[in-house]
Order: structure tokens, then C-alpha cells, then sequence
């Protein structure tokens, strides 16, 4: 079965959501037949890189989908050296097949090596004039200044939350379409509350691609799904159990620390992740206590209340100090096989 991600991958600039400022440049370029033969996409995962690419090759060719031939893809994470680079070499001499250019769009190119920079290098310098190239990459560092010199360069910025919902939305009204509505009973009808979907935009980190993946896993587990569904299908910490520990922490009710660390283990959570999750949540309260507001935090808006309070009672100083011990913990059980007694030591001397 198709996965969401792919189902729902943009076909053409109309379909793309943000990255407004690349879009304007590459669309005028074609209208003014001003297009260049060596283009840099760089910008986080899952922000539209490759698919922007794979859009504009065939804007430029003037084709269709399905029209791809003169369209080369490299994969640079398993095509990185220079023999592979030569065989591209080789191949950019010779005329497209069918269409006006021959686009080579290379992925994760910051991943060729050394001696693969310097054949492609040769090729950028003084390329056939029916040759385009667009470079993909998350590292833009990692690529020689001699490349970079050579390539029109584009930031691809990362999405909003409100762009990645509205998106989002936007999926589970069209899947609720094409499963026909009249037909479904409500148990097999996509309901899905905008907390949910916000915190899933969260998770993503402004990733398009990452939140599309994250729902289609979501929704594979339940049509309606909770926050704890959330939580439990992705394996990601409950803050319930943030706030909870915090609480028993501040109130030193040791015993009761105990028993939900004992809990979590016998449910089989990672302690190690869960000790990273709670460092992670610290400080989101403390950006909450510095911004009085939820801008740049992953916390969904259900847990905004408890969070005010918990942030009035701990303040902004205690959850630093909170924060320093945590992360000096974090450092010390990286290479602890059975972390559990130290985390618990840890937790009570809090």
C-alpha cells in the first residue's frame, strides 16, 4: 500500500507548501528563460528539496509526470566516488533523449568524496549546454567552496506548524474522500483532534515529509487517535509522567519517585531515554518561563495549563539547576548498561 508520503508528494509548484522565496526565483527564471546549469538546494529533511528538484527538471523539459527520461537521479549516500562521478561525466556528453535538457539531480551530495568533488568539479566548470544540475543537500558545509562557487544557491527554510496542520488536514479530508464518507462507518472514518496534529507537526521539526510519515503511522494504529495514542505509537516520552516526576521531585516525596521509575521500567520504557526526554522537557519550561508563551517548545496545547503551573511553582532558576544535574546524569550513563540504579540515585538526591 502506497504510503502517505509518497501519495501525497507535491506534482507540481502549485501543490508545494511554503518555501515561497525558492519558488518565486525558479518559476521566473523559467518564465524569462533565464535558468541556470548548476543549482544548490540545501535546507533541513523533509523540506521539499529533492521534490522541488524533481518539479522544476520537468518544468524545464516541459513534460509531464510520467516524462522522465532525460531526468537522472543519484542517490550521492550510495553513489559517492569518482568512478561514479565519471560514469555522470560520460554520460552529460551525449544529447537529451527527448526533451530540451538532461537534468541530473543529485541527492545528499555533501556524502561524495573527495576525488568525486574534483571529477564533478570538472564537469560544472564547463558543462554541456544541455546539462543541468541540482545539488541536494542537508550538510552545505561539507561541499568543497569550490562547488559551491560554481551553483546558483537555495535555502530551503523549515516549515511551520500551522503550514504542516493545514497540510495535514488537508490529508485526512482527501483520504476521507477517496474512501468514499457515504460508505464508512464512523469507526473506519480519519478523526483527528488539532492537538494531535499539532503535536505531530512539533515532532516533525519543521520537516513536511517527517509529519506525513508520522501521521501515516499514527493513523495505521487508530482513525481516532489520542495524544497518549501518540505517545504510545511512536514511542515518544508521555508528558503526564514529566510532570508527575517533576512533581514528586519538588515536593521530595522520594518514595513516590521511586515507585514511578519503577514503573516505567517494568513497562518496559528506556530509562535512558526517558532521563533525555525529561532534560529535553526542562527545557521547554524554561523557554515558557522566559517567553511566557509556547512558540518553540513540543508540548501540546492539552498540557499548556499544568505546564503554567508547574513552570509559577519551579521557576525559571530551579529548572536550570534541574537542567545542569540532568544533563551532567545524561553524560554519565551513555555508556552505563543497566542505567537504573544510578538514574534512581540520581532522582532522590534531587
Amino acid at each position: 500500500m502506497e504510503s502517505l508520503a509518497v501519495k501525497y508528494r507535491p506534482q507540481t509548484f502549485g501543490d508545494v507548501v511554503g518555501q515561497e522565496n525558492v519558488l518565486t526565483i525558479l518559476k521566473n527564471q523559467l518564465e524569462q528563460n533565464m535558468t541556470k546549469q548548476g543549482y544548490l538546494f540545501t535546507g533541513g529533511a523533509g523540506t521539499g528539496k529533492t521534490t522541488i528538484a524533481r518539479i522544476f527538471a520537468r518544468e524545464l523539459n516541459g513534460i509531464d509526470i510520467n516524462g522522465r527520461a532525460d531526468i537522472i537521479e543519484i542517490d550521492a549516500a550510495s553513489n559517492n566516488g569518482v568512478e561514479s562521478i565519471r560514469e555522470i561525466r560520460e554520460s552529460v556528453k551525449y544529447k537529451p533523449i527527448s526533451s530540451k535538457f538532461k537534468v541530473y539531480i543529485i541527492d545528499e551530495v555533501h556524502m561524495v568524496s573527495t576525488g568525486g568533488f574534483n571529477a564533478l568539479l570538472k564537469t560544472l566548470e564547463e558543462p554541456p549546454p544541455h546539462a543541468v544540475f541540482i545539488l541536494c543537500t542537508t550538510d552545505p558545509h561539507k561541499i568543497p567552496a569550490t562547488i559551491l562557487s560554481r551553483v546558483q544557491r537555495f535555502d530551503f527554510k523549515r516549515m511551520t506548524v500551522d503550514q504542516i496542520i493545514g497540510r495535514l488536514f488537508y490529508i485526512i479530508e482527501s483520504e476521507n474522500i477517496d474512501n468514499d464518507p457515504g460508505q464508512m462507518s464512523p469507526e473506519t472514518q480519519y478523526n483527528v483532534s488539532t492537538d494531535v496534529l499539532e503535536y505531530i507537526a512539533k515532532l516533525a521539526n519543521g520537516g513536511m515529509r517527517n509529519s506525513i510519515s508520522l501521521l501515516d503511522t499514527v493513523l495505521g494504529y487508530s482513525h481516532v487517535p489520542t495524544i497518549g495514542d501518540v505517545f504510545e505509537i511512536l514511542g515518544v516520552p508521555d508528558f503526564e509522567e514529566f510532570l508527575n516526576i517533576l512533581s514528586s521531585i519538588h515536593t521530595g516525596n522520594k518514595a513516590d519517585v521511586l515507585q514511578k521509575l519503577e514503573s516505567l521500567h517494568l513497562r518496559g520504557k528506556d530509562l535512558k531515554r526517558f532521563i533525555i526526554g525529561l532534560t529535553e522537557f526542562i527545557v521547554d519550561l524554561q523557554k515558557v518561563a522566559l517567553l511566557q508563551n509556547y512558540d518553540f517548545v513540543q508540548i501540546p496545547s492539552n498540557y499548556f495549563d499544568r505546564v503554567d503551573k508547574a513552570v509559577a511553582i519551579l521557576g525559571y532558576d530551579k529548572l536550570g539547576a534541574l537542567f545542569l544535574k540532568l544533563s551532567d546524569l545524561s553524560n554519565r550513563m551513555k555508556y552505563e548498561t543497566n542505567p537504573k540504579v544510578m538514574i534512581q540515585g540520581e532522582l532522590l538526591n534531587l
